[in-house]
């Protein structure tokens, strides 16, 4: 028989329920997590995302406990401590915030810290936080290659070539964080650079691109706006100018980025 003190470091990680054959609740998991035969006790292991890992309608003696523990936690991936899933929890609602207010970039920055813990949109846990952290950037990455697609027609049409360009600046910021499409954005850039008639549009994108990034670090919104304001003066007659009045009126009607 193995001491309970010694099942401790297993047990801490599990969260144990008892439910009586009488509670609502037992045909519900009846119901869900059907076994064979009608004797009890029934032990489960659920995994955070409601998958089945064990059952069986006997109790768990000697070493059969700690090695059912065992084998259970091989399979349920990785754990977060409550310090952990408040992180996760907190970057996931920023960067959910940021994609409804159409702010991709911002919802890379707010997800970006969650690397810590693995490869973004491949983070090995079944725990919910863990779960939806990987959705928003799956979300992200379909957007990404969404824009992708948006940029190549912009850039073909002269009426567009200047959002496109913008567009595409953007989006090399925006999707770094996702090694493929950082490589596609790149490809994207390359192609777009070797056109000469994109030289001037490029230039121009590329510098308005830098200076309304600035929003985004802390206390940056009046560095932003002088960087455009410069750039207002330097691409006065051009459609630069145009573009850079309309990214100083988006800026200040903005609300602030938090820090």
């Amino acid at each position: 028989m193995v001491a309970d003190r010694s099942l401790a470091p297993l047990i801490a990680q599990f969260v144990p329920l008892k439910i009586t054959t009488s509670s609502p609740d037992w045909g519900k998991i009846n119901k869900r997590y059907p076994l064979p035969g009608n004797t009890i006790p029934v032990v489960y292991v659920i995994r955070a995302d409601g998958k089945k890992i064990y059952a069986d309608r006997s109790t768990l003696s000697g070493n059969q406990l700690p090695n059912v523990l065992q084998l259970s936690l091989r399979q349920a991936g990785g754990m977060l401590n409550d310090t952990q899933a408040r992180m996760v929890i907190q970057s996931v609602s920023a960067a959910k915030t940021a994609l409804t207010a159409d702010d991709p970039y911002a919802a890379t920055l707010a997800i970006k810290p969650l690397a810590k813990y693995g490869a973004l949109g491949q983070l090995q846990s079944f725990a919910k936080p863990i779960m939806d952290a990987n959705a928003v950037v799956e979300e992200l990455v379909n957007r990404g290659q969404a824009d992708l697609k948006q940029i190549a027609v912009s850039l073909e049409n002269e009426e567009t070539q200047f959002a496109g360009a913008l567009q595409l600046f953007a989006g090399v910021r925006t999707y770094s964080f996702s090694l493929p499409l950082k490589k596609e954005f790149a490809i994207a850039l390359r192609d777009a650079s070797s056109n000469t008639e994109l030289e001037q549009t490029l230039l121009q994108a590329r510098a308005i691109d830098k200076a309304r990034a600035l929003v985004y670090i802390r206390g940056g919104k009046p560095k932003a706006i002088e960087a455009l304001n410069k750039l207002a003066v330097q691409y006065e007659g051009t459609e630069g100018a145009g573009v850079v009045a309309e990214q100083l009126q988006k800026i200040a009607t903005s609300a602030p980025m938090p820090n």
